[in-house]
Protein backbone atom coordinates (compact mmCIF):
# COMPACT_ATOMS: atom_id res chain seq x y z
CA UNK A 1 0.00 0.00 0.00
CA UNK A 2 1.66 3.23 -1.16
CA UNK A 3 0.90 6.00 1.32
CA UNK A 4 0.62 8.87 -1.15
CA UNK A 5 -2.27 11.25 -0.75
CA UNK A 6 -3.42 14.59 -2.08
CA UNK A 7 -4.48 15.88 1.33
CA UNK A 8 -4.09 18.76 3.70
CA UNK A 9 -1.31 17.58 6.00
CA UNK A 10 -3.30 18.63 9.09
CA UNK A 11 -6.06 16.14 8.20
CA UNK A 12 -4.03 13.22 9.53
CA UNK A 13 -2.49 14.88 12.58
CA UNK A 14 -5.64 14.62 14.71
CA UNK A 15 -5.64 10.85 15.31
CA UNK A 16 -3.80 8.61 17.71
CA UNK A 17 -4.10 4.86 18.42
CA UNK A 18 -4.64 3.36 21.85
CA UNK A 19 -4.34 -0.37 22.67
CA UNK A 20 -7.46 -2.23 23.78
CA UNK A 21 -8.40 -5.87 24.41
CA UNK A 22 -11.56 -7.18 22.81
CA UNK A 23 -13.48 -10.41 22.31
CA UNK A 24 -15.88 -8.89 19.78
CA UNK A 25 -14.76 -9.30 16.16
CA UNK A 26 -14.64 -6.39 13.75
CA UNK A 27 -15.18 -6.10 10.03
CA UNK A 28 -11.89 -6.57 8.16
CA UNK A 29 -11.33 -3.80 5.63
CA UNK A 30 -7.96 -4.85 4.20
CA UNK A 31 -4.58 -6.32 5.08
CA UNK A 32 -1.31 -4.69 4.09
CA UNK A 33 2.41 -4.88 4.78
CA UNK A 34 3.86 -2.76 7.60
CA UNK A 35 7.46 -2.63 8.77
CA UNK A 36 6.34 -1.57 12.24
CA UNK A 37 3.23 -0.95 14.30
CA UNK A 38 3.36 2.73 13.36
CA UNK A 39 3.12 1.63 9.76
CA UNK A 40 -0.28 0.22 10.72
CA UNK A 41 -1.43 3.48 12.23
CA UNK A 42 -0.78 5.48 9.08
CA UNK A 43 -3.12 3.71 6.61
CA UNK A 44 -5.84 3.50 9.27
CA UNK A 45 -5.58 7.22 10.01
CA UNK A 46 -5.91 7.95 6.30
CA UNK A 47 -8.93 5.65 5.84
CA UNK A 48 -12.24 7.20 6.89
CA UNK A 49 -13.80 3.74 7.34
CA UNK A 50 -11.02 2.41 9.57
CA UNK A 51 -11.87 2.43 13.27
CA UNK A 52 -9.01 0.29 14.57
CA UNK A 53 -6.10 -1.86 13.44
CA UNK A 54 -4.22 -4.95 14.52
CA UNK A 55 -0.59 -5.81 13.85
CA UNK A 56 1.33 -9.07 13.60
CA UNK A 57 4.97 -8.27 14.27
CA UNK A 58 6.22 -11.70 13.17
CA UNK A 59 4.64 -11.50 9.72
CA UNK A 60 4.76 -7.69 9.51
CA UNK A 61 1.13 -7.63 8.43
CA UNK A 62 -1.36 -4.94 9.34
CA UNK A 63 -5.13 -5.46 9.35
CA UNK A 64 -7.41 -2.45 9.08
CA UNK A 65 -10.66 -2.94 10.97
CA UNK A 66 -14.07 -1.37 10.59
CA UNK A 67 -17.24 -1.55 12.71
CA UNK A 68 -17.91 -4.17 15.37
CA UNK A 69 -19.50 -7.44 14.24
CA UNK A 70 -21.16 -8.51 17.53
CA UNK A 71 -23.09 -11.47 16.06
CA UNK A 72 -20.03 -13.59 16.89
CA UNK A 73 -17.46 -13.55 19.65
CA UNK A 74 -13.83 -14.55 19.93
CA UNK A 75 -12.84 -17.31 22.34
CA UNK A 76 -9.78 -15.35 23.47
CA UNK A 77 -9.26 -11.59 23.80
CA UNK A 78 -7.18 -10.02 21.07
CA UNK A 79 -5.34 -6.71 21.02
CA UNK A 80 -6.41 -3.94 18.71
CA UNK A 81 -5.36 -0.31 18.42
CA UNK A 82 -8.39 1.97 18.36
CA UNK A 83 -8.36 5.21 16.39
CA UNK A 84 -9.02 8.11 18.77
CA UNK A 85 -8.97 11.88 18.84
CA UNK A 86 -8.76 12.15 22.65
CA UNK A 87 -6.56 10.62 25.32
CA UNK A 88 -3.55 10.88 23.02
CA UNK A 89 0.09 11.08 24.08
CA UNK A 90 2.49 12.64 21.62
CA UNK A 91 5.38 10.54 20.31
CA UNK A 92 8.81 12.07 20.98
CA UNK A 93 10.74 13.21 17.94
CA UNK A 94 12.81 10.43 16.32
CA UNK A 95 15.54 10.49 13.67
CA UNK A 96 14.18 10.47 10.13
CA UNK A 97 16.93 8.18 8.83
CA UNK A 98 17.01 5.58 11.61
CA UNK A 99 17.87 2.14 10.18
CA UNK A 100 18.38 3.55 6.68
CA UNK A 101 19.52 0.82 4.31
CA UNK A 102 21.59 1.70 1.28
CA UNK A 103 19.89 1.38 -2.09
CA UNK A 104 21.46 -1.06 -4.55
CA UNK A 105 21.43 1.84 -7.02
CA UNK A 106 23.89 4.07 -5.16
CA UNK A 107 27.11 3.89 -3.15
CA UNK A 108 27.77 4.72 0.48
CA UNK A 109 29.79 7.74 -0.70
CA UNK A 110 26.64 9.10 -2.40
CA UNK A 111 24.71 9.43 0.87
CA UNK A 112 24.41 13.04 2.03
CA UNK A 113 22.37 12.38 5.16
CA UNK A 114 19.00 13.47 6.54
CA UNK A 115 17.61 17.01 6.31
CA UNK A 116 19.04 19.16 9.08
CA UNK A 117 15.73 20.75 10.07
CA UNK A 118 11.97 20.23 9.83
CA UNK A 119 9.90 22.21 7.33
CA UNK A 120 12.95 23.68 5.59
CA UNK A 121 12.74 23.78 1.79
CA UNK A 122 13.96 22.18 -0.36
CA UNK A 123 14.21 18.97 1.64
CA UNK A 124 17.80 18.20 0.62
CA UNK A 125 19.00 21.79 0.27
CA UNK A 126 19.70 24.00 -2.73
CA UNK A 127 22.07 22.90 -5.44
CA UNK A 128 25.53 24.42 -5.54
CA UNK A 129 26.95 24.20 -9.01
CA UNK A 130 25.68 23.08 -12.37
CA UNK A 131 23.70 19.86 -12.84
CA UNK A 132 23.63 18.71 -9.24
CA UNK A 133 21.38 15.68 -9.00
CA UNK A 134 19.98 15.17 -5.52
CA UNK A 135 17.03 13.02 -4.46
CA UNK A 136 15.30 11.93 -1.26
CA UNK A 137 15.71 8.15 -1.03
CA UNK A 138 12.68 6.90 0.90
CA UNK A 139 11.38 3.63 2.32
CA UNK A 140 7.65 3.80 2.97
CA UNK A 141 5.91 2.09 5.88
CA UNK A 142 4.91 -0.89 3.72
CA UNK A 143 8.52 -1.50 2.68
CA UNK A 144 8.17 0.08 -0.76
CA UNK A 145 11.20 2.10 -1.86
CA UNK A 146 10.57 5.44 -3.53
CA UNK A 147 12.84 8.19 -4.81
CA UNK A 148 11.29 11.61 -4.21
CA UNK A 149 12.22 14.90 -5.82
CA UNK A 150 14.20 17.68 -4.19
CA UNK A 151 11.48 20.15 -5.19
CA UNK A 152 11.82 23.76 -4.06
CA UNK A 153 8.67 23.41 -1.92
CA UNK A 154 9.53 19.99 -0.48
CA UNK A 155 10.08 19.44 3.23
CA UNK A 156 9.68 16.82 5.95
CA UNK A 157 7.88 17.07 9.26
CA UNK A 158 7.04 14.88 12.25
CA UNK A 159 3.50 13.69 12.98
CA UNK A 160 3.57 13.46 16.75
CA UNK A 161 0.19 11.69 16.94
CA UNK A 162 1.15 8.82 14.63
CA UNK A 163 4.85 8.76 15.46
CA UNK A 164 5.85 9.03 11.81
CA UNK A 165 7.77 11.37 9.54
CA UNK A 166 6.16 12.57 6.33
CA UNK A 167 7.37 14.30 3.17
CA UNK A 168 5.42 16.97 1.32
CA UNK A 169 6.16 18.65 -2.00
CA UNK A 170 3.23 21.07 -1.69
CA UNK A 171 0.87 18.73 -3.56
CA UNK A 172 1.34 15.17 -2.31
CA UNK A 173 2.12 13.83 1.17
CA UNK A 174 4.14 10.64 1.75
CA UNK A 175 4.37 9.06 5.22
CA UNK A 176 7.61 7.09 5.42
CA UNK A 177 9.53 4.65 7.59
CA UNK A 178 12.99 6.07 6.95
CA UNK A 179 14.72 8.24 4.36
CA UNK A 180 17.83 10.26 3.60
CA UNK A 181 19.24 12.61 0.97
CA UNK A 182 21.40 11.03 -1.72
CA UNK A 183 23.49 12.33 -4.61
CA UNK A 184 22.30 10.43 -7.66
CA UNK A 185 25.39 8.67 -9.11
CA UNK A 186 26.73 10.11 -12.36
CA UNK A 187 27.19 6.57 -13.67
CA UNK A 188 24.11 4.59 -12.72
CA UNK A 189 23.74 0.84 -12.46
CA UNK A 190 19.93 0.90 -12.33
CA UNK A 191 17.77 1.97 -15.25
CA UNK A 192 14.27 3.44 -15.17
CA UNK A 193 11.36 2.14 -17.21
CA UNK A 194 11.02 3.93 -20.54
CA UNK A 195 9.80 7.51 -20.21
CA UNK A 196 6.44 7.92 -21.91
CA UNK A 197 5.59 10.65 -24.39
CA UNK A 198 2.35 12.62 -24.60
CA UNK A 199 0.26 14.22 -27.32
CA UNK A 200 1.17 17.85 -28.07
CA UNK A 201 -0.95 20.56 -26.53
CA UNK A 202 -3.22 22.71 -28.70
CA UNK A 203 -1.30 24.88 -31.16
CA UNK A 204 1.86 22.79 -31.00
CA UNK A 205 3.36 19.85 -32.85
CA UNK A 206 5.96 17.30 -31.87
CA UNK A 207 9.47 17.85 -33.22
CA UNK A 208 10.72 14.29 -33.00
CA UNK A 209 13.72 15.33 -30.90
CA UNK A 210 14.66 12.88 -28.16
CA UNK A 211 13.92 13.97 -24.61
CA UNK A 212 14.64 10.74 -22.73
CA UNK A 213 18.34 11.02 -22.11
CA UNK A 214 20.97 11.54 -19.47
CA UNK A 215 22.27 14.74 -20.99
CA UNK A 216 23.46 18.20 -20.18
CA UNK A 217 21.12 21.06 -21.11
CA UNK A 218 19.52 22.09 -23.33
CA UNK A 219 16.75 19.56 -23.76
CA UNK A 220 15.06 18.98 -27.11
CA UNK A 221 18.15 20.22 -28.98
CA UNK A 222 17.46 23.71 -27.66
CA UNK A 223 13.73 23.55 -28.39
CA UNK A 224 10.73 23.56 -26.10
CA UNK A 225 9.65 20.85 -23.69
CA UNK A 226 5.87 20.47 -23.46
CA UNK A 227 4.45 23.00 -20.95
CA UNK A 228 7.92 24.56 -20.60
CA UNK A 229 8.90 27.66 -22.58
CA UNK A 230 12.46 26.49 -23.21
CA UNK A 231 14.71 23.50 -22.75
CA UNK A 232 17.63 25.73 -21.71
CA UNK A 233 19.34 24.88 -18.40
CA UNK A 234 17.13 21.80 -18.07
CA UNK A 235 17.83 18.09 -18.05
CA UNK A 236 15.84 14.91 -17.54
CA UNK A 237 17.53 12.06 -15.74
CA UNK A 238 16.73 8.69 -14.21
CA UNK A 239 17.01 8.81 -10.43
CA UNK A 240 18.43 5.50 -9.21
CA UNK A 241 16.20 3.27 -11.29
CA UNK A 242 12.95 4.57 -9.79
CA UNK A 243 11.89 8.01 -11.00
CA UNK A 244 12.48 10.25 -14.00
CA UNK A 245 13.40 13.72 -12.79
CA UNK A 246 13.11 17.01 -14.67
CA UNK A 247 15.72 19.42 -13.33
CA UNK A 248 16.44 23.08 -13.96
CA UNK A 249 19.77 24.49 -12.77
CA UNK A 250 21.07 27.69 -14.32
CA UNK A 251 23.55 28.46 -11.55
CA UNK A 252 21.21 30.78 -9.65
CA UNK A 253 17.89 28.92 -9.83
CA UNK A 254 17.43 25.26 -9.01
CA UNK A 255 14.38 23.01 -8.94
CA UNK A 256 13.47 19.44 -9.81
CA UNK A 257 10.29 17.39 -9.98
CA UNK A 258 9.26 13.90 -10.95
CA UNK A 259 7.80 13.36 -14.43
CA UNK A 260 5.95 10.44 -16.01
CA UNK A 261 6.00 11.72 -19.61
CA UNK A 262 7.82 14.35 -21.68
CA UNK A 263 7.60 15.49 -25.30
CA UNK A 264 9.57 18.00 -27.39
CA UNK A 265 7.23 20.41 -29.19
CA UNK A 266 7.28 23.47 -31.42
CA UNK A 267 4.60 26.08 -31.96
CA UNK A 268 2.63 25.65 -35.17
CA UNK A 269 3.22 28.72 -37.40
Amino acid sequence: MLILLLINETDTRKYCFLPAASTVPRTVLTTTNALSLKGCYVPCALNANCQACSYNASTKKCTLLGPLAPANSCSEPYTIYEKRTTGCTDFPLADSNTSYTLSKCCNASDVIGPPALRRVTPVCGNATGFLRRVAYDTILHDGTRWVLENHRESFIDWDEKLGSWYYSNGVAVYYFYMATCVKVPAVQTCGCAALSTELPMAGYTTTGAAVEMEQAPPLCNGGQVQYVMSGAARSIYCAMGFTWMHMIDNGTWYNEWAVTAATCVAKIP
